[in-house]
């Protein structure tokens, strides 16, 4: 077990470093950072399922974990309106009891936040899957912002482009960030390829392989690495130096399921990168 959790956080690094080479993630990643640094109230970002948001709060963790900086990321997947408050807690090193009530960590947060400003230290919420908010669960997120805004503070908020009702006000009136992550094109989904095969030693892709590939996976982050696992593996199993196109075509039609359903999907892709202004 601990080999294969190694190899897990192996190939996850790779991908995640992998994904920081990309223009997108990249311009994506300088101006989120900014919106931290600089202490503006909310940055969002949208993407259909399988763009890569999770991996992009992911690398936006792993930089704004610092002695001066706590990352928070809250998975609303999982989390309860009641569990917001007490996992920023947490977070935010307050030893919260299960007991304790809402209200009373809501003040806790908001006396931290107070003497975090005098001393220099920051703490971020990260809100992954926006999409799932309920109503509770939003009235939570809401909140959350307003307290941090209220102490110069920055919240980012990521999910798919349908914004709970809810949270519609929030975002208007406090995001002066918002990305749309967009489906991968075939020269962006070449590039990831090459950047996790860097340094392995094993089968490798040609270049109609990868557009194969592309085709299949339809641009989504999710799907092109499960594509890649499944066609590696084969090929090492059959001993195959190359993989070419009709190897990922025979693969992607016999074994291959997406991981993306393909509702989820929007007819028509986000813009490359669509950023408001920031305010001023």
């Amino acid at each position: 077990m601990p080999g294969r959790q190694r190899t897990t956080q192996i190939n996850q690094g790779r991908t995640l470093d992998a994904l920081r080479q990309l223009s997108t993630f990249e311009e994506a990643l300088s101006r989120l950072l900014f919106v931290v640094e600089h202490q503006r109230p909310c940055g969002l970002i949208l993407g259909h399922a399988g763009t890569g948001k999770s991996a992009l709060i992911e690398i936006l963790r792993e930089e704004l974990s610092t002695p001066t900086c706590t990352p928070i990321v809250v998975d609303l997947q999982t989390s309860s309106s009641t569990m917001i408050a007490w996992k920023i807690a947490v977070g935010m090193g307050l030893s919260p009891t299960p007991q304790d009530a809402p209200e009373l960590l809501w003040t806790a947060i908001d006396d931290r936040l107070a003497g975090a400003s005098s001393s220099e230290t920051m703490y971020v919420p990260l809100f992954d899957h926006l999409e799932q908010a309920d109503e509770c669960t939003a009235a939570a997120v809401t909140r959350c912002c307003h307290i941090f805004a209220r102490r110069s503070g920055s919240v980012i908020l990521c999910g798919r482009p349908q914004v709970p009702h809810e949270l519609i006000d929030v975002v208007r009136s406090m995001c002066d960030l918002r990305i749309e992550l967009p489906l991968w094109s075939v020269g962006e989904t070449a590039q990831f390829v090459a950047q996790t095969q860097e340094g392995k030693s094993g089968p490798q892709y040609t270049g109609g392989a990868i557009g194969v590939l592309h085709h299949c996976a339809g641009g989504r982050l999710s799907d092109v690495q499960q594509l890649l696992r499944l066609t590696g593996f084969a090929a090492e199993t059959q001993e195959i130096e190359k993989i070419d196109a009709k190897f990922v075509e025979s693969i992607a039609s016999e074994i291959w399921r997406p991981v993306t359903q393909l509702d989820d999907v929007s007819h028509h892709p986000p813009t490359i990168l669509e950023l408001a202004a920031f305010s001023q």
